[in-house]
Order: C-alpha cells, then sequence, then structure tokens
C-alpha cells in the first residue's frame, strides 16, 4: 500500500522553503529551502520594498519540479500554503501570456495574468504623517506602513493608476491559491487578513463602512475563511501533483512557526527575515476586552478562536544577512569569492561546535509580555 503524503509551502521574505510530511505518522519526510533572490533593487525612493513575483513562482515551481520526487508528489493528499504577512499583490487576469516566469516560461501559475510587484511587509512608503490621516480601524491591531490596507490607501492617493488597472488583491501566498484553484476571487484566511488591518478579528469580517466611507476599493479585499479550511481544489496537473488536491487557505508564516514547536505554558522565540517573542493564550481571552494594553506587544490570531501575544522586532536574520553580505564585499576586495551562502554555513557550523548555550533572560527586557501570564 503507497504512502501518502501532505506537501506544505512556505513563501517566505527572503526564500522559499517546502516540507514533505507523512499524512500518517506526521514525519518531516524531505525538506526544501532556496532563497529566490526576489528582491527588486529600487533606485526611486529607498523606502520602497518590493519583490518580482515571476522569480518567486519560478522558485517554488523550481523546487517542486526537480527536488521531490515523482512518487512522492504522485502521492500527495492535500497542499498547504504559508508566507510572509502583510505585504500585498496587484493583478488581474489577461488574454495575454502573462508576466511570464523566467526558468518557468509555461507557468500555469503566471498564465494569462499581469501583476503587479509583491509590496512586502517592510515597504515604508506610508510615513507617520500620511497614516494619521487614515480613518480609525476597529480593530485591536495597528495599521502601519507595509500593511496590505495602508498600501492600498497608499497607491489609491499616489498611484490611482494602479487600483484602476488591476481588480484582485492579495498577500503573495493567497494568490498562489488563488491561481492553483482557478477560484473567482481570492479568498485568505483571518490570519493574513488581520495583518492587513481594518479587520475586526471577533466578528471575522472586514471594516467596510469605515472603508467605503473613505472611497477605499473595497471589492480589491479577499474573501476570509478560518485557518484550516480548503480555499479549493488543484484544477491541473502542477510540476508532477495530481489535480484535484485539495488546497488549503493561505495562513501565516508566524502562526505555523509557533504551531510547529509551541507546548504547553510554555514560549517561543522565532527568528526568520525578522525576530519575534510568542506566547500562546488560553481560549476564551479576547483583546478586545484586555485591560492590559502594553507597548510593545500585539494580539495575533492563532488557531481555533485562540490568540498569541506576540513582542515583535524587525530585527532577525536580516541582521545576520547583512553581516554576510559585509564580510563577502571585505572578502571580495581580498581576492576572495566566497559566495554567501558557503560563508553562513561556516558561521552556522562554527557555532554548533560550541555545543549547548545557556542563556540568561533579564526579565526586565521582556516587562510587557511578563503581564500576560495570567493568560497563560
Amino acid at each position: 500500500m503507497a504512502t501518502n503524503f501532505f506537501l506544505g509551502v512556505d513563501i517566505g521574505t527572503t526564500s522559499l522553503k517546502i516540507a514533505v510530511i507523512n499524512s500518517k505518522s506526521g514525519h518531516i519526510c524531505q525538506l526544501v529551502s532556496s532563497e529566490h533572490n526576489a528582491q527588486f533593487n529600487l533606485n526611486e525612493d529607498s523606502s520602497y520594498n518590493e519583490q518580482n513575483v515571476a522569480k518567486i513562482i519560478s522558485c517554488l515551481e523550481s523546487c517542486l519540479a526537480d527536488e521531490i520526487s515523482a512518487d512522492v508528489k504522485k502521492n500527495v493528499k492535500g497542499l498547504a500554503f504559508c508566507g510572509q504577512m502583510h505585504g500585498v499583490l496587484f493583478w488581474k487576469e489577461t488574454i495575454g501570456n502573462g508576466i511570464g516566469c523566467p526558468g518557468s516560461p509555461n507557468s500555469k501559475i503566471l498564465s494569462h495574468i499581469e501583476a503587479s510587484p509583491l509590496i512586502t511587509w517592510q515597504d515604508q512608503r506610508c510615513s507617520s504623517d500620511f497614516l494619521a490621516t487614515l480613518p480609525s480601524t476597529d480593530s485591536h491591531l495597528n495599521v502601519s506602513s507595509g500593511h496590505g490596507c495602508a498600501t492600498i490607501f497608499w497607491m489609491k492617493a499616489h498611484k490611482p493608476s494602479v487600483i484602476t488597472y488591476y481588480n484582485q488583491a492579495a498577500t503573495i501566498m493567497d494568490f498562489v491559491v488563488f491561481r492553483l484553484c482557478r477560484l473567482d476571487k481570492p479568498v485568505t484566511t483571518l490570519q493574513n487578513a488581520a495583518s492587513w488591518g481594518y479587520f475586526n478579528t471577533e466578528k471575522d469580517h472586514w471594516n467596510k463602512e469605515i472603508l467605503q466611507r473613505t472611497d477605499f476599493p473595497y471589492e480589491l479585499l479577499p474573501n476570509v475563511q478560518k485557518p484550516g479550511s480548503v480555499a479549493g481544489h488543484l484544477k491541473f496537473d502542477w510540476c508532477g501533483l495530481p489535480s484535484d488536491i485539495p488546497v488549503g487557505a493561505a495562513l501565516g508564516d508566524l502562526q505555523c512557526s509557533v504551531l510547529s514547536v509551541m507546548q504547553d505554558k510554555s514560549a517561543v522565540i522565532n527568528v526568520s527575515t525578522s525576530a519575534q517573542l510568542v506566547y500562546k493564550i488560553n481560549e476564551g481571552f479576547q483583546p478586545f476586552n484586555n485591560p492590559i494594553k502594553r507597548p510593545g506587544v500585539e494580539y495575533f490570531p492563532y488557531f481555533k478562536g485562540t490568540y498569541i501575544a506576540v513582542a515583535a522586532s524587525l530585527n532577525g536574520g536580516n541582521v545576520i544577512q547583512t553581516f554576510v553580505q559585509m564580510m563577502q564585499h571585505w572578502l571580495e576586495e581580498l581576492g576572495n569569492d566566497l559566495k554567501p551562502l558557503t560563508f553562513l554555513q561556516e558561521l552556522i557550523f562554527k557555532k554548533l561546535s560550541y555545543g549547548i548555550v545557556y542563556l540568561s533572560i533579564n526579565r526586565k527586557t521582556f516587562h510587557p509580555i511578563s503581564h500576560l501570564m495570567k493568560w497563560l
């Protein structure tokens, strides 16, 4: 009897990861990771942060086609996606060939599609003055630059042609699900919807009246489903995966990272491009009714109606990346062409040789989040 598998994809800020899971045991059978190198080098404004959608999709399809065996792919019984939250891209279907995909000219995701760059969570085009002009939100989460709804507001004010030209918008992982399932309208989960701003997690809906009073293009917002729900089914054979596989609505990368390691009465320090310290809050907690308001702590929707308390930092793996790039430039000037990935691997192996390192954490450093212990 053939072994069945689930396949999970994480479309991150820096890299793309694929995990093959045994459907019975839950064991990880294979892991694939590849940098997508999709970052645009923008000279127009250093506050912009955009990525090339075609490069991300090319990386995804190359990893699936070349790194996952045909025997595994034909026995995949479900697809799940997560990825970088907050960001937004715009697109519309077209009769032409679409935006194309270097390395994957026959991509079924990108065929007959015109898409904007992905404007990521690191984008800083929305100044504090601009954010101050936006309407108050019926949400416990603040709206910041790089958040989907803030970016749409900015586009409407400064590049209205983008809003009128495209008719769909979502995160990068929602876009992939939309195309794989050939949906009429993109869907997302409340995890990603909340990350855009102007979404009430208690009532599970967008702030429709608030947004429509400002002539916000409300029709661009994706439909919202519960985490763990099925968005649709794969409508075609894709990179060796058979059609009709159920595809889950895309999840937030932070929530998925926490879910994979979180244990009762524990906290998680997650370091990816950025970094977060996370606690899981017990059932029954509602951030709208929370009397404790602490700077630096936000409550993200998790799974099954629960929340996680998050103390986030914009500094994480991106600091290491900057260090590696600096060292690479120095080495190049000295006549050494050591590649960034090789240098990073050397750093990791050197660290592993030290064995276990015990950390002392100053409680005052995490003072705001320590007040949430009563909810654990």
